[in-house]
């Protein structure tokens, strides 16, 4: 017998009463079908959010989600857990080119060097799921710094500007998701704040095409 919460993750004084008069209701039903004679072997309705908010006494299951990938249920939880991401999508800097002040970059010229800028080009985009609303809005890390993507994030491609950041490579790995060797990170929230979405479409954006691969730690 399950069920599901559809404002647990808002911790507001509406969205507490919402979730403890959803909570009434799924309790009393699982009342209703015991004194009718069926005894559901498995109940559950605790989401990620409700998981650290309330205690669920008639049920022996829940459904974590998005805390598996070290992500928030909401902003409302900020401050609130102690999460590590679990997920990193990483990439290479394929290409590196200086352009002149006034140089334009990328589709619809929506960015254009206001100097010089050493310009990085790195084969990943919204096809792979890395969302075309971070058009001159995202940053990746590149040698353990900060890099904002410039221009608009076409669909195999990205162009960051690393003119900052010291010996930059052809081949240096580039964090888009997740964490770097060096502990810098960039989570889902804030790419899904700054994409005007929530984490959970970061992560199930991230397309078939991306390969996997999976690293057991200690």
């Amino acid at each position: 017998m399950i069920s599901h919460f559809s404002s647990a993750d808002e911790l507001d004084d509406d969205g507490n009463r919402y979730s403890a008069r959803q909570a009434e209701l799924f309790e009393r039903a699982i009342a209703d079908c015991r004194t009718a004679g069926f005894d559901p072997q498995y109940v559950h309705i605790a989401n990620s959010a409700a998981l650290f908010t309330r205690s669920f006494p008639l049920c022996n299951l829940a459904r974590p989600g998005i805390v598996l990938y070290g992500a928030l249920p909401s902003p409302d939880f900020a401050g609130r857990l102690d999460l590590k991401p679990v997920m990193r999508l990483v990439s290479r800097v394929a290409m590196l080119k200086q352009v002149e002040q006034g140089t334009s970059i990328s589709y619809a010229r929506r960015y254009t060097a206001d100097q010089t800028r050493l310009i990085a080009s790195v084969p990943v985009g919204y096809a792979d799921g890395y969302p075309r609303a971070l058009t001159n809005r995202g940053e990746v890390i590149v040698r353990g710094c900060r890099a904002p993507v410039v221009g608009t994030v076409c669909m195999d491609w990205i162009m960051v500007d690393v003119t900052d950041i010291p010996a930059v490579s052809v081949g240096d790995e580039v964090t888009l998701l997740g964490c770097d060797r060096g502990g810098n990170c960039i989570g889902a929230e804030e790419l899904a704040e700054k994409a005007g979405t929530i984490p959970y479409e970061i992560f199930c954006g991230i397309s078939k095409r991306v390969p996997r691969v999976y690293i057991e730690v200690d």
